[in-house]
């Protein structure tokens, strides 16, 4: 059995060895930018929270209550509870080694590609060239290191269409619709154009019901979304305070926030 699964993902686990080598060759040679500190600062005073945080205030949610600061978590319109592997297993507030942790946290980017493209063209030999490509743009691999955001979200983005086409139109189990709504919830909270990859993906069941005449791809979409909507937003309210406090005003508030970034 083993044998087998390496022969069929030999090129990806080749990629992945050759990349995580690279990884820890290279991780010291990246710079700290401006904004690196406040992402992980914010992240820290996330986890604080939790541990120590006045549930009291979060449940009331008055503004007068609320602790001043726009990074505070009760007031951030940021998302960092994907940071909260950064902040609580490594706690000495070295970049370099923050750096390497973002970068192998970036390998599913370049995993997940390759499966998107083996699922389009079906020959390793095509699929390869997807991650390939990523790794040789400058700007990707020149931006990981030290970019805690756009890369985390790219890598959910791209497991959840994945995912969401491996399953196809038909009706998911729990489990699978419980594992995608949070990554649902990742790919609303962390850039705010991620909703348009749940409106396209909506679009999609909405052709197949026109084009085939049956209403059977609408239902299960319905059935789908609202499992996932469920898990999506309890997952948003223990890991986004700012979220938690006012789930519908707040998420209206932050679909518009920092011109759709």
């Amino acid at each position: 059995m083993f044998k087998t699964i390496l022969n069929k993902h030999f090129p990806i686990i080749l990629l992945s060895i050759l990349y995580i080598l690279f990884a820890f060759n290279t991780f010291k040679l990246y710079g700290v930018t401006t904004d690196e500190p406040l992402e992980y600062q914010s992240a820290e005073k996330l986890i604080n929270f939790y541990q120590k945080g006045n549930f009291r205030t979060f449940l009331d949610g008055e503004p007068e209550n609320l602790p001043e600061g726009r990074h505070e978590p009760l007031n951030s319109m940021y998302y960092r509870g994907h940071l909260l592997l950064h902040s609580y297993f490594y706690t000495a507030k070295d970049f370099f080694e923050l750096h390497l942790m973002n970068i192998l946290y970036a390998l599913p980017l370049f995993i997940v590609s390759y499966y998107v493209f083996l699922r389009l063209f079906g020959k390793w030999y095509l699929a390869i060239i997807a991650p390939i490509l990523l790794l040789l743009d400058p700007r990707i691999t020149g931006h990981i290191p030290a970019n805690p955001k756009d890369f985390p979200f790219t890598s959910v983005v791209l497991m959840y269409v994945l995912l969401t086409s491996l399953f196809g139109l038909k009706k998911h189990g729990i489990l699978i619709n419980m594992v995608l709504g949070t990554l649902l919830a990742l790919v609303l909270a962390i850039r705010p154009i991620g909703i348009s990859v749940l409106v396209s993906i909506l679009i999609v069941y909405v052709f197949f019901t026109v084009k085939d005449k049956n209403l059977i791809p609408i239902k299960n979409a319905f059935s789908n979304f609202l499992i996932q909507g469920i898990t999506s937003f309890l997952v948003l309210i223990f890991t986004w305070p700012f979220f938690a406090n006012n789930p519908i005003g707040n998420f209206y508030n932050f679909l518009p926030y920092r011109d759709w970034e």
